[in-house]
């Protein structure tokens, strides 16, 4: 069974049991001693004749068909085997393991990642000035299944599937080799969901289109692309996904310098990527002071400002083992938080002239891309399901700010979320929203998520063009 494959399947559980034909081949592989997957790993599990015995007693509560109920299989099937817990053994196929997940269920942002930043490389590591082509990105994209691993965040329990490849390729100017990189990350159904990339999946192909526009026309890529392979030097580059371990910039393109040694970011090909409306630009914690702050200074209000607010809203920091009445009040001051804030972008930015509402757009992502990427440069590019794509430039914001007329609209759903929409008074659209999280854990947080702000800024500027 190869490395990528035995990521995919499961791990066994009692209820599994309830066909008789998976005991049977559970039984039959302990007493011929045929080796498990156990821990991803070939085992032979020794089960003593006890044991055996004691799975076999479970035949009783098979019908005719060899159906058991699964509560049955629950509770009467053992939990450790010959010293080794179910849970660490993988359900292959003879268990009823499908080695497949439903990739139409997958979420296409993490999807999109990946096939972005396989189309970077793709185009990096190029040497004859072709177009790169759909094909060019599934063949890819098998190549890297080929070496596949679980990953984990430092500070996530969540295991994410890293696929990687490097390519050598000769520069065009003289005779040193560059060494091109490729790192790509996503959780199971995204990863599989770009490896297993498939025509019928619409929605990801129209994505995928726009990706293969961008890679072979955008004027940077076609800088770098020259700048690589035509700088007579021996050139390592870095293309990764670093979303799925824990970072905030999507998409990370970055070489060694010859020079120093040291690793430099290209910034024009490290960026947020955004497949569709609803993408997390990113989020500050609701269950202290210090998330309360971040949340004002990301929309352009320092800490005196944010310290108001949550004296007048009554907010105060989680406290280890406080009683369920501090959890209520603490969500109705975070409710009340949303409102003054609000009450603020209206009073601070949007009652004054184009010039204001340029000022907090501007703002606004810079603080958002410092809170991202420790001020890094952050590109906002977003891929569309007809096949194109948008790329914000900070320099049209000024255009957006003469064609737009911008207010802070709090809404609270019928559900009882609250929302605040940055919404243009002109067109109707929001460029993006607020969205407090409560969640059932008791987890509070501020959630920054796009809407149509990038599309506005491409008609702000078209509509600027034509007036020229």
């Amino acid at each position: 069974m190869r490395a990528f494959e035995l990521l995919l399947e499961k791990n066994l559980s009692a209820s599994d049991f309830y066909k008789k034909s998976r005991l049977d081949s559970f039984i039959s592989k302990l007493e011929k001693k045929e080796p498990f997957i156990v821990d991803r790993q070939e085992q032979v599990i020794s089960a003593s004749q006890q044991e055996i015995d004691k799975l076999k007693d479970f035949y009783k509560f098979y019908n005719e068909i060899g159906d058991a109920r699964k509560v049955d299989a629950t509770a009467n099937i053992p939990k450790v085997i010959g010293g080794v817990p179910l849970s660490k053994i993988a359900k292959t196929g003879e268990f009823g393991g499908k080695g497949a997940y439903n990739i139409e269920k997958a979420n296409i942002g993490p999807a999109v990642e990946v096939i972005k930043a396989a189309a970077i490389f793709a185009k990096l590591s190029d040497r004859t000035d072709s177009a790169i082509t759909l094909d060019t990105i599934k063949n890819l994209l098998e190549t890297v299944k080929g070496n596949v691993s679980l990953q984990r965040g430092a500070k996530s329990k969540v295991e994410t599937f890293q696929g990687s490849i490097s390519k050598e390729v000769t520069d065009k100017k003289a005779g040193v080799t560059d060494t091109i990189n490729l790192i790509v990350s996503a959780n199971e159904g995204s990863f599989l969901r770009a490896t297993g990339l498939k025509e019928t999946d619409r929605e990801l192909i129209g994505a995928v289109n726009g990706i293969l526009k961008y890679v072979n026309t955008d004027p940077e890529m076609a800088r770098y692309n020259r700048y690589f392979s035509q700088n007579a030097r021996k050139d390592a580059v870095n293309v990764s996904i670093v979303g799925g371990l824990g970072k905030k910039t999507d998409v990370k393109t970055t070489y060694i310098d010859p020079n120093t040694g040291e690793e430099r970011t290209l910034k024009s090909l490290s960026m947020s990527l955004k497949a569709g409306k609803g993408a997390t630009l990113d989020q500050a914690p609701g269950t202290n002071v210090g998330g309360v702050r971040k949340f004002f200074n990301i929309l352009g209000f320092d800490t005196a400002v944010a310290d108001e607010a949550i004296s007048q809203a009554g907010y105060t920091d989680k406290q280890r083992g406080e009683p369920l009445e501090a959890l209520h009040k603490r969500k109705e001051a975070a409710g009340k938080i949303i409102q003054i804030a609000a009450q603020q972008l209206n009073q601070k930015y949007f009652a004054k002239n184009d010039k204001g509402e340029a000022v907090f757009v501007d703002e606004f992502l810079k603080n958002l891309t410092r809170s991202m990427t420790k001020d890094e440069k952050l590109i906002y590019v977003e891929f569309n399901a007809d096949g194109t794509y948008n790329k914000l430039n900070p320099k049209r914001i000024m255009d957006l700010a003469r064609n737009i007329d911008l207010y802070a609209n709090p809404q609270t759903s019928s559900t009882g979320v609250n929302y605040i929409y940055i919404t243009d008074k002109i067109s109707g659209k929001s460029l993006f929203h607020i969205r407090l999280l409560v969640s059932k854990a008791e987890r509070i947080a501020f959630f920054f998520e796009i809407d149509d702000l990038i599309p506005l800024v491409m008609n702000a500027s078209s509509k600027v063009r034509s007036a020229l």
